[in-house]
């Protein structure tokens, strides 16, 4: 974690890094955290499903495990989580909502979304 925090911190110092600028340094830390040689894949912006296009999908053996909806820095999270393009995500069983420094992973069951910090 203290190397991708390290990574993250040079876009977040220069004032032209937009949301995307974190997106190489956020998929090397997941795929070391998901490494392929576990059977984990990390994709990257995936076709969308029924309309749905989260930022990240990891997949362990071809079937997705994890979902990841990625901010700008300092987006407030809450007002993401009660946005409308969180309702789309009631399909999705294993959800994350971060600004590349801060996580939340929502369990989505039956319309009933339960948060973890």
């Amino acid at each position: 974690m203290e190397e991708y925090i390290k990574e993250i911190q040079k876009y977040f110092l220069d004032e032209n890094s937009s949301e995307h600028s974190y997106r190489t340094s956020f998929e090397n830390y997941l795929k070391k955290n998901f490494p392929k040689e576990k059977g984990y894949f990390t994709q990257q912006d995936q076709k969308a499903i029924n309309g749905n296009k989260p930022d990240f999908v990891i997949l362990k053996n071809k079937v997705p495990l994890l979902y990841i909806e990625v901010k700008k820095v300092g987006e407030d999270l809450d007002k993401i989580e009660k946005s409308d393009q969180a309702d789309r995500y009631f399909g999705y069983s294993n959800l994350i909502i971060s600004d590349y420094i801060n996580f939340r992973f929502l369990e989505m069951d039956r319309n009933i979304m339960r948060k973890f910090p």
